[in-house]
């Protein structure tokens, strides 16, 4: 785990904000985990989001950066764009870089480090109300398309609809590195992230391509997330046929 004591000054300085809106339960709570395979402390976290996706209300996802390739084991699922992404939200959370694990939760709040029972805490709590959501469903069309439906809502920011394809869960044995001659399993591993469209409250209907689905492990989600990673406001799975 890199720079070494940042974690746990950064977590006195959390301050929380509202997260949750009691009116969208159908709507999942997003947790992004920054993470690698050549990170020694990751596997606390990575346990947690295996344990979260067991939830109904949560949709837990893994982005597994790059920066740490260097120390001796390139991590398969690592990527350039998960990177810059939390570097962007770095940026507006004042972090001075990028460490990984950390957590960041419906684009509001970040936990740096495992910070895994106040993470539980925060999830378990669910009770203070956050931004409205508009109603979002997402359904497959023909077997080879996903259509996306948002209802009206008051917002006052423009938001990007996103598509997530994840897999649900990987294993993958390590010869090199601090991780060195374990298998780690890794849950709702992010393998790619577009936008394919944009929200500024008006009802909206998208068909998005997603050849290939059926034949593969991989899932599907929807994302609405102001612009400039900022609040997810809304979130669902799309479910296999």
């Amino acid at each position: 785990m890199g720079k070494k004591g940042l974690f746990s000054g950064l977590l006195l300085g959390i301050v929380l904000v509202a997260l949750f809106d009691a009116t969208a339960s159908a709507q999942n709570t997003v947790v992004e985990l920054f993470t690698s395979q050549a990170c020694p402390a990751c596997r606390p976290a990575e346990a947690l989001i295996e344990e979260l996706s067991d939830r109904d209300d949560v949709l837990p996802l893994a982005f597994h950066v790059n920066y740490w390739d260097f120390t001796g084991w390139k991590d398969p699922f690592a990527k350039e764009t998960f990177t810059i992404r939390q570097r962007i939200y770095n940026t507006r959370f004042g972090v001075p870089f990028v460490a990984t694990p950390q957590f960041v939760i419906n684009g509001q709040l970040q936990l740096a480090g495992s910070g895994v029972e106040l993470l539980e805490e925060i999830l378990s709590a669910k009770k203070a109300e956050g931004p409205k959501r508009p109603a979002l469903a997402v359904r497959l069309v023909e077997r080879n398309a996903a259509r996306i439906e948002i209802g009206p809502a008051e917002v006052s920011a423009k938001y990007v609809v996103l598509i997530v394809q994840y897999t649900p869960s990987l294993k993958t044995y390590v010869s090199e590195g601090d991780n060195a001659g374990l298998e780690l399993k890794n849950t709702n591993v992010v393998r790619d992230l577009h936008a394919v469209g944009l929200y500024e409250g008006r009802a909206l209907v998208l068909t998005v391509p997603i050849e290939g689905f059926e034949a593969s492990s991989d899932r599907i989600a929807v994302l609405l997330q102001k612009v400039d990673l900022g609040t997810i406001i809304g979130a669902k799975v799309l479910s296999r046929p």
